[in-house]
């Protein structure tokens, strides 16, 4: 960077000192708008266009996207940094066209951050305004206040957005001295989107009354990241967070809020989402005050949480796996979504075909457990046994054909039965 634009940018001196500490591969997500031009074009200037590769998703939303990725790469070109652009499907789950859109950016992040790396945003003042006020309005706690973090992990890498204490009234002068030129995407001012809304009618008026909104934002967000800490903090001391089942009785025996907060931290560390308000009170009214008998489940995104008997668990995306199965010839371990199954042959072990297809439960499984000399149900041999809800639906079923033969770690078929110290088949399962 020139002297010229140390001194007539002095925040750039905090920027250069972070771009200047990170060792790993750099990417910057890169759409084209002012705030990434700026970022590009600083980056490239502090770390040589060759540490640089700009990241650019096309989410095929616009008309104008294809020009958009030619702007982009031909920025790219001038400069002398990377490119690579990544073409999404943006898929409506019924979150919204803008969360559709988030998640099929992020996920092109997560690939690129595979291995260790490091991505650059532009989110500045404005966008940290825009997402604290939009998480006020939507009551968020702690957490969803902390706003925009300076940096966070994603996949093997990191996410860094080293102009986050700037306006961007700041990265306008910043592009205007630099002679840059970006795009301006349309849909940037339809304030049928709620972002759009508070960013044209609701941030400039804040804005033009309160002089030091960005150091007031600053320390509201320091403040909820440190508050967050200490919740978290007191949900390790009331609850071991590293088991994915809770002991229900230990749970009632806390007073409601720190209840509250256990299951917040305990389902935020086991799945790195937040745990939405209407669920959490489900878990807290109805979940956790069932009969013992009872097996009510609540589902949250793509994971569930399930009571049995005494235990509160947690599995992830259980329906999604029902219909996975895969072919086994016992030679080598078995890669499931749930766990690994292998075998050793040993005397006196189960007889089984060469070949078997493992699944998991569906529902209606039955068979003829060895010495019963009657046929039960899964779903009764699991109840004997008192497998929690969670294990039932992640223990590995051993079929050949259409003939349930095992259910591994709990029953076996009896034409599965042992032949003296025949070899046979001993199997592990890892979950």
């Amino acid at each position: 960077m020139t002297s010229e634009f140390d001194v007539k940018f002095p925040w750039l001196r905090s920027v250069r000192a972070q771009l200047t500490s990170i060792s790993d591969p750099i990417f910057v997500a890169f759409s084209g708008g002012l705030d990434s031009s700026c970022l590009l074009h600083i980056a490239c200037q502090i770390l040589t266009p060759q540490r640089v590769v700009a990241l650019h998703v096309n989410h095929g939303l616009s008309e104008n996207a294809d020009a958009w990725a030619k702007h982009c790469q031909k920025m790219c070109e001038e400069l002398g940094c990377g490119f690579d652009v990544q073409r999404v499907n943006v898929a409506l789950d019924g979150g919204g066209l803008e969360a559709a859109a988030r998640q099929a950016r992020y996920d092109v992040f997560a690939r690129a951050l595979a291995s260790p790396a490091v991505l650059l945003q532009g989110h500045h003042g404005d966008d940290q305004l825009e997402t604290m006020l939009l998480h006020l309005m939507r009551g968020s706690g702690p957490l969803g206040m902390v706003g925009i973090p300076p940096q966070r992990r994603l996949a093997a890498g990191c996410i860094m957005r080293p102009l986050l204490q700037l306006s961007r009234a700041d990265l306008l002068t910043y592009a205007k001295s630099a002679e840059l030129h970006w795009i301006e995407d349309e849909s940037n001012t339809d304030v049928g989107f709620d972002r759009n809304y508070v960013r044209e009618r609701v941030a400039p008026a804040l804005l033009s009354r309160f002089q030091h909104l960005y150091g007031g934002l600053s320390a509201t967000s320091q403040a909820m990241r440190e508050a967050h800490e200490l919740q978290v903090a007191l949900a390790w001391q009331d609850a071991d967070l590293y088991l994915t089942q809770l002991p229900v009785a230990s749970l009632n025996a806390l007073n409601r809020t720190r209840r509250k907060n256990v299951l917040r931290v305990w389902f935020e560390h086991h799945t790195g989402e937040v745990l939405p308000r209407a669920r959490l009170q489900q878990i807290m009214d109805e979940v956790l005050v069932a009969k013992q008998d009872a097996t009510p489940v609540v589902v949250a995104g793509g994971w569930a949480i399930e009571r049995s008997r005494d235990w509160l668990g947690i599995v992830e995306d259980l329906d999604a796996q029902t219909d996975w199965c895969a072919g086994w010839d016992f030679a080598s371990p078995l890669q499931t979504p749930y766990g690994t199954l292998s075998a050793e042959r040993v005397p006196g072990g189960w007889r089984f075909p060469a070949l078997v297809e493992v699944r998991f439960r569906r529902g209606g499984e039955r068979l003829r457990p060895l010495g019963r000399g009657v046929s039960k149900s899964l779903k009764a041999l699991f109840k004997e046994a008192d497998v929690p809800l969670w294990q039932r639906r992640s223990t590995p079923l051993i079929w050949a054909g259409d003939k349930l033969l095992c259910a591994v770690g709990l029953s076996v078929d009896e034409q599965c039965e042992k032949r003296g110290e025949e070899l046979g088949w001993l199997l592990h399962w890892q979950p």
